[in-house]
């Protein structure tokens, strides 16, 4: 359906490591990620991410987030 997102991420992602131990909240991390506009949505993950993670988080991270904009096909 027009305006759907599909998320897909590395397991850098979710094996980012909380400051006060244990791994960073999934949940919250990702929060809006499907109201905000696409251009700076992933931006607004890394921020999430940063202040929920430690500093000695060294796993990379590699997402793409696409939309569905329901433009026709031409034949």
């Amino acid at each position: 359906h027009h305006g759907e997102r599909v998320l897909l991420y590395t397991d850098g992602l979710v094996e980012t490591r909380a400051r006060f131990g244990g791994f960073i909240d999934l949940d919250e991390a990702l929060d809006g990620v499907g109201r905000a506009p696409m251009d700076s949505a992933l931006t607004g993950v890394l921020r999430r991410l940063r202040e929920q993670s430690t500093e000695e988080h060294r796993d990379d991270i590699a997402m793409l987030l696409v939309e569905y904009t329901g433009v026709p096909r031409t034949v």
